[in-house]
């Protein structure tokens, strides 16, 4: 498959367009072909979704498993993740009229509505809530078809740490029965929220206590991404200097889902059988930042005053990110008590719109940084 901007973002469109994470890959497959269940961990838009759906694109994988992949960001309720997990699987086997039916046959709690997009063919599936009468029951249904499925089932759970947020405090332990029962199926566990993913399996109180395999999910090499880069602009016709990308890779910190966006808007700007600019990686950042001004203004009215004073003075003090109720960084960022800086601290971070790392606290979303400073 071709692309016209070979900088892919917030998507899996095949291997060419996927750069490096052999090792990673790798050890996905060892583990996984070797009967053992894995857990990710990693920042969001650092690529683990990408990862996960290059993983199960391997010929390897697809000649001898079944894959599934459900991205449970959005669900608040057990019902919500049926729904998504059913959703995930009839949409996966509607196009096999056979396989579907005994999935249905089955799981026979789910009554989903299957019709077929005029213009492709491809088979759509429709599964609200509110046609899931008892989550619990198909939840355990939908399990039972994993293990009755010729080919084993690889099912991989995105944003994992959402369950923790259920209003339910039995969802864990529910899941963990069910997984405990499969002997075929295997499962992959990824999160983005670090404090609740090692909760949820490095606690001895949890139902999923050690009961994976571990894996972290670090930025590219930025030396094999540059490479990635100079291929694709090479491919295209155009050229560009490994300086350049370099520079994208320090600007936004090796995030990859931040490094594609800026490369992808320097290879847009960039004429044909050219290579950029020298003011090309400005260019780019203006350029994005102005289309997500409007959102940004939008998202600052909605924070509290305290919120935008602490999330203003992350963006423009390195110190207040790392020790944010320390003496020093009360005096920078304006703030009376800690009290006050925690209480703004825990909302940001709910919000998404700060993470925590290692070296302290920061401004998630690179753009919206560099727009809070009040520049590029």
């Amino acid at each position: 498959m071709k692309v016209a901007n070979p900088f892919i973002v917030g998507r899996y469109v095949g291997d060419e367009y996927f750069c490096d994470r052999v090792e990673e890959t790798a050890f996905l497959e060892k583990q996984v072909t070797n009967g053992r269940d894995v857990t990710i961990i990693s920042p969001r838009r650092m690529g683990k979704s990408g990862l996960i759906k290059h993983f199960f694109n391997k010929d390897s994988i697809k000649e001898n498993y079944e894959t599934l992949f459900v991205d449970i960001y959005a669900t608040a309720t057990l019902g919500e993740l049926v729904a998504h997990l059913g959703c995930a699987l009839l949409e996966k086997i509607a196009a096999r009229k056979s396989v579907f039916m005994k999935a249905l046959d089955v799981v026979k709690s789910l009554r989903p509505m299957l019709t077929w997009d005029a213009m492709s063919g491809e088979p759509s599936v429709e599964l609200t809530v509110g046609k899931i009468v008892r989550p619990e029951l198909t939840l355990d249904e939908i399990f039972q078809y994993f293990e009755q499925s010729e080919k084993t089932f690889i099912v991989a759970f995105d944003e994992f740490q959402q369950i923790m947020k259920y209003d339910s405090d039995t969802v864990e332990g529910r899941l963990r029965t069910l997984m405990q029962r499969c002997v075929k199926t295997r499962f992959i566990f990824a999160g983005s929220e670090q404090s609740l993913m090692t909760e949820m399996f490095q606690s001895s109180r949890k139902p999923f206590y050690q009961t994976t395999i571990a894996m972290s999910l670090h930025p590219l090499d930025r030396n094999v991404y540059c490479e990635f880069a100079c291929r694709l602009f090479k491919e295209r016709g155009k050229s560009v200097e490994p300086v350049l990308v370099s520079r994208v890779y320090e600007e936004m910190e090796g995030v990859t889902w931040f490094v594609q966006m800026l490369m992808n808007e320097i290879f847009a700007i960039t004429p044909e059988n050219g290579a950029p600019s020298d003011d090309a990686l400005h260019a780019a950042m203006v350029n994005i930042i102005g289309v997500q001004t409007e959102n940004y203004q939008e998202l600052m009215a909605r924070l509290s005053a305290r919120q935008r004073q602490l999330l203003c003075a992350i963006a423009a003090e390195p110190q207040v990110g790392r020790e944010p109720t320390s003496a020093a960084s009360l005096e920078l960022s304006g703030f009376k008590t800690a009290a006050m800086v925690q209480s703004a601290l825990r909302a940001l971070l709910k919000e998404g719109l700060v993470t925590k790392t290692a070296a302290g606290y920061s401004v998630y979303d690179k753009f919206l940084h560099r727009w809070l400073r009040g520049g590029v």
